[in-house]
């Protein structure tokens, strides 16, 4: 096994390790939305509306961006 293949290897995991977070981030998120609109709380509502949208947005991006490096790594001749 190459370095590379090594760095490779741990950015792909750094980018799945970030996606699982953003998902959990989600998840709370939906817990607090629906926990704010069973007690008719806009506040909590709009932060667990927040959280859905911003840990979505990590899940997605993280991918991409690994994804990214990996591909710009792959690109390097010596």
């Amino acid at each position: 096994i190459s370095t590379m293949q090594i760095a490779t290897k741990v950015i792909i995991a750094m980018g799945a390790v970030l996606a699982v977070i953003g998902l959990g981030w989600l998840l709370t998120g939906a817990f607090d939305y629906f926990a704010g609109r069973k007690n008719g709380n806009p506040q909590m509502m709009d932060q667990g509306m927040t959280s859905m949208i911003s840990g979505g947005a990590i899940a997605v991006i993280s991918g991409g961006v690994a994804t990214a490096i990996v591909a710009a790594m792959n690109a390097i001749n010596f």
